[in-house]
């Protein structure tokens, strides 16, 4: 006789905590509620498949979007399809991946900038949504390859790239929620299947003489002071310019005399410090006669939002340098020069590329402590301020 399962009911669903291991709870008839380790909670059919005769089983949905009364009835449905010999594989899934895209998106939304979720948004609308009612459980990789391929062909390849990969990382979200077992994206080898970004060469000046020039022309700029305080401040720090455009006087710690970057802000995954010299400091009290505004070096025309992407660009054409140097160079010049100089400063590559963002932090922790490297930072970013103004003063016969 088979055992007797006590239903469930919605209370016992919503308060079921994740384990560090897959487990079940059964509300009878075949019909359990799988729960995983990440939280999310899943319904599943146990059945024997009706021409194998193997147990085998079906996934109905995820809860809350499919409630306990809906999982009951597509239960019912099922196995009544079962018993007159209908395979479940021709039943559609109860998610499509326009579902499961909506659920990643509002992720996004919550964890990263608006300006990040907005783009991401867009290209999901404009490319990915015309494939939005299709069934997760039977979508291949063929579809998603011609969206990028066509947009690559229309001249934009970049964008079909970063289009590729927003659906990968969906089809990821839904791989890690058990909405499908696989990822038809995953591990493909995207330099064969589409074509390759050329390498951005922005340009810079590395003439330690020049660069002096540069900054000379900078102090004595007669445009808008927001953005030329902008543009030395980017000087002293060579984060990267979206860094300096979205700048919030919330991530200045003034007391330890820090630049937090949240992740949102980076490119990297995780947040960046930049010590602040008294130089940077300088600057951040001049920025603060224009109120406290949650951006430090806001648009010129609304204090309450950021500077606009070309701001910068335009203000370094504006002063002669058009073709010679962009606001992304000043990242270049200062990883040459700070290269070139570590005779006078002291401070190994590894620092100065950590300082850039270009390495994780946990691969030199092994070689210095995090006081240590952070003290050690705080020094370069002093030499290098210093050695601008060393630069902008000094006179060539």
């Amino acid at each position: 006789m088979p055992k007797l399962v006590k239903p469930l009911t919605v209370t016992q669903i919503k308060n079921a905590k994740p384990k560090d291991k897959v487990y079940y709870l059964r509300d009878g008839r075949g019909l359990l509620l799988q729960v995983n380790p990440t939280g999310s909670k899943i319904w599943i059919l146990d059945y024997v498949h009706p021409v194998t005769k193997k147990r085998t089983s079906h996934t109905i949905g995820h809860f809350p979007d499919v409630s306990l009364q809906e999982a009951r009835e597509t239960r019912d449905r099922l196995k009544k399809n079962i018993k007159q010999g209908v395979p479940i594989a021709q039943e559609s899934s109860s998610m499509t991946f326009g579902q499961i895209a909506r659920q990643y998106l509002k992720k996004l939304e919550s964890e990263k900038s608006e300006g990040y979720f907005k783009k991401e948004l867009s290209r999901y609308e404009k490319y990915l949504a015309k494939l939005e009612n299709a069934d997760v459980d039977r979508i291949d990789k063929n579809p998603f390859i011609n969206i990028a391929r066509s947009i690559q062909d229309a001249g934009y390849v970049e964008q079909g790239r970063r289009v590729f990969e927003l659906a990968r990382r969906i089809l990821d979200y839904a791989v890690a929620n058990g909405y499908v077992e696989n990822n038809c994206l995953a591990n493909l080898p995207t330099n064969l299947l589409l074509k390759r970004t050329k390498h951005k060469n922005y340009p810079h000046i590395t003439n330690p003489y020049e660069f002096g020039q540069l900054l000379r022309t900078l102090d004595s700029y007669k445009g808008d002071l927001i953005t030329k305080k902008a543009l030395i401040f980017l000087s002293l720090t060579f984060v990267r310019p979206a860094n300096i455009r979205n700048m919030e006087w919330k991530d200045v710690d003034f007391t330890r005399k820090l630049w937090i970057i949240p992740a949102e802000k980076m490119k990297i995954d995780n947040s960046h410090i930049v010590p602040l010299s008294k130089q940077a400091l300088e600057i951040l009290e001049e920025m603060s006669t224009f109120g406290w505004q949650p951006y430090v070096f806001p648009s010129p025309i609304t204090l309450r939002s950021p500077m606009s992407e070309n701001t910068l660009n335009y203000a370094i054409a504006r002063i002669g340098y058009k073709g010679k140097m962009t606001s992304h160079g000043f990242r270049h010049t200062a990883s040459t020069l700070l290269h070139e100089n570590i005779h006078v400063h002291g401070i190994p590559s590894e620092v100065i590329e950590l300082q850039m963002a270009h390495t994780d932090r946990n691969t030199i922790r092994a070689t210095y402590n995090k006081a240590k490297f952070l003290d050690l930072r705080t020094k370069l970013m002093q030499w290098w301020a210093d050695y601008l103004d060393e630069l902008k003063n000094a006179i060539y016969i």
